[in-house]
């Protein structure tokens, strides 16, 4: 979604404009893309080597990389401006992005993330090379024409909880659920769970979720999201980490409220406003208590929905995202190259995480996953890039 925002936005405003990913995508999110040359089989320094020689092809002015491991090396030798977007603050057993951006110290031109509280918490950390540029997403209009959501308060039925994210284990934690609502039913509390999704644990999910009280919709477009969240009372999420959730976005302007992991990459920026509740996810008790807390007083409950609504149409409004990307711009043509780039042929193997750290479970409620999960994650590491020149 990032990607062709940025895509269609530099095209439209002039920019000679080339999406280049590091591996082909069975399902791509837009045409019109290059993929790099070279397998990984000749060596990660040959492979760097026809990867750059086909990013330095296009003759860029700025280089903005997107996501990927292979991106993060990359940077490290190109010979033009270099930002890095963060979607998240991450650090797990594949990916510490603090450790990756201490190695990166003088070596980017800028750091983009999608909101301020990212770009604050690198510059604390003493971890901002270059600009800090802010890049937002632009959520579909179709949410901000939706009326006003405060129903009134109902006792007389299941609260309704939405669930929307991939079902997997190493990041989105679903396998968690069905121990989450055991926990609220045992503490009394019945919730009508609508889970929108799918991946490799959904035959787990039906058959651990109880059948009278749990809704699969798949995956579903933006009309039919914008048609059933209005009905929901409370999204939900108990990720190990997360970027901003633009399904949590989507559902706040339906008039949900949100319980959500305390996480520096969005989720605490919206939600600090307002709009809902955060905790600490450190396991399927912790994300039960929250629900439990989120729902204990209906009329509060009702509150935080009408918050929910208000906040996100204010931060994510179409023409402050329209304004904020303008600046982007702006900030983008500004940047010149700062000479500073390692030798491919000299450079030390890149690690995105700490030796010590790569082989254990970050998360250790994720500990009998591990070895399934790394192999998908894996899988998942898909590769994407943008770069543009006038």
């Amino acid at each position: 979604m990032m990607l062709r925002q940025l895509r269609d936005f530099f095209a439209a405003r002039g920019h000679a404009t080339t999406v280049i990913v590091g591996m082909d995508d069975a399902q791509p999110v837009l045409s019109g893309y290059q993929v790099a040359p070279g397998t990984a089989t000749k060596g990660w320094r040959t492979r760097l080597a026809e990867y750059k020689a086909c990013v330095m092809g296009t003759r860029p002015d700025v280089v903005y990389a997107l996501s990927g491991r292979e991106e993060m090396d990359l940077l490290r030798f190109l010979e033009c401006a270099r930002v890095r977007h963060c979607f998240s603050l991450e650090q797990q057993q594949r990916v510490d992005m603090f450790y990756w951006l201490r190695q990166m110290a003088g070596l980017l031109e800028g750091i983009s993330a999608n909101t301020p509280d990212v770009l604050e918490e690198v510059a604390r950390r003493g971890l901002m090379s270059g600009k800090a540029l802010l890049g937002p997403y632009a959520i579909n209009s179709l949410f901000f024409s939706l009326p006003d959501t405060a129903p009134p308060a109902d006792s007389t039925r299941p609260l309704e909880v939405c669930f929307a994210a991939r079902f997997e284990a190493f990041q989105k934690r679903a396998h968690w659920l069905p121990e989450i609502d055991r926990r609220c039913r045992a503490a009394g509390r019945k919730f009508s769970w609508h889970l929108y999704g799918q991946g490799e644990l959904e035959t787990q999910l039906r058959a651990a979720m109880p059948a009278d009280s749990t809704v699969f919709h798949g995956w579903v477009d933006n009309a039919q999201m914008a048609a059933r969240l209005p009905a929901h009372d409370l999204f939900f999420l108990c990720s190990l980490w997360e970027g901003l959730p633009i399904a949590m976005v989507e559902a706040m302007l339906c008039g949900l409220a949100v319980v959500a992991p305390a996480i520096p990459a969005g989720i605490t920026f919206v939600l600090q406003k307002g709009g809902g509740w955060t905790y600490a996810a450190s396991s399927p008790r912790a994300a039960a208590e929250a629900l439990l807390q989120g729902t204990a007083d209906l009329e509060a409950l009702r509150q935080k929905r009408r918050q929910a609504q208000r906040i996100a149409r204010e931060l994510f409004r179409p023409a402050l995202v329209e304004e904020q990307m303008l600046q982007l711009e702006a900030q983008l043509l500004d940047l010149r190259c700062n000479g500073r780039r390692l030798d491919l042929t000299r450079a030390p193997k890149f690690h995105a995480v700490p030796l010590r750290r790569s082989w254990g479970p970050a998360d250790p409620a994720n500990a009998l996953d591990h070895n399934r999960t790394r192999r998908a994650a894996s899988r998942f590491a898909c590769i994407r890039c943008a770069f543009f020149r006038n």
